[in-house]
């Protein structure tokens, strides 16, 4: 703490003290005392008044530094933004030409989340593949296929697949096999109602009976499906 105002305040009350109440050696009158008295608050009082204000600069200046750091921080350093990521479809697109009719067949296939893994001869992992087409000469189907192992469907009987749709209770939706007798392939009747509950969900799960293998559940993730990039036309 600085002394120096203290020092200089005393002066002129030492003055008032000797000449008032009882001059001493020093001041051989009270008209001397009163003299120095005057002088020394003359001298005393505007170095006084400068400290008192130098003081309160710096007192504003400590306070207001601060504040004008933090805001000169913010506006040079901004904190970032967090952006959601948008969801990333994993649909694929196909558009071909039908050599008969020479029109257009539309494509849109969308691999399963997950995979199974079937006994001899179909043993390794494995993921099912779920198909929609629009074709000139066959219409429209829902196709659920594998890379390899048996669907217990036939051509005479059919089969029977239950589909859930998100979280809503499942849907047994009846199917056929192809012309062909392919046993990796089926095809999922109620195609209208099929798409209609897909445009809706996030999440389809498909459980089929394979030869030797039980039932198998199969998960999609069919959000993001674009009606306009599969029949852009």
């Amino acid at each position: 703490m600085n002394q120096t105002p203290l020092v200089l305040l005393c002066l002129p009350l030492l003055a008032i003290f000797c000449a008032v109440i009882r001059p001493f050696k020093p001041f051989q009158s009270r008209n001397q005392a009163i003299v120095i008295f005057i002088v020394a608050a003359f001298f005393t009082i505007p170095k006084v008044m400068a400290f008192n204000s130098t003081k309160n600069e710096q007192l504003l200046e400590n306070t207001t530094k601060p504040v004008v750091s933090d805001l000169k921080k913010e506006t040079e350093d901004p904190q970032p933004v967090k952006q959601v990521k948008e969801h990333e479809s994993k649909w694929e697109y196909d558009l071909q030409e039908d050599q008969m009719t020479q029109k257009k067949a539309y494509f849109a296939a969308l691999a399963s989340e997950n995979t199974v893994n079937f006994d001899f001869p179909y043993q390794g992992y494995q993921k099912a593949t779920l198909m929609l087409r629009t074709h000139p000469q066959y219409g429209k189907a829902v196709i659920l296929s594998i890379q390899k192992g048996q669907f217990l469907c036939n051509s005479y009987s059919g089969c029977k697949v239950s589909v859930r749709f998100d979280n809503e209770k499942p849907i047994v939706f009846s199917a056929t096999e192809p012309s062909d007798n392919s046993t990796t392939t089926i095809f999922i009747n109620n195609y209208p109602k099929f798409v209609k509950k897909l445009l809706r969900s996030k999440k389809i799960f498909i459980q089929s009976q394979f030869f030797h293998e039980g039932n198998r559940v199969f998960e999609f993730d069919v959000l993001g499906f674009d009606v306009k990039k599969y029949r852009p036309n």
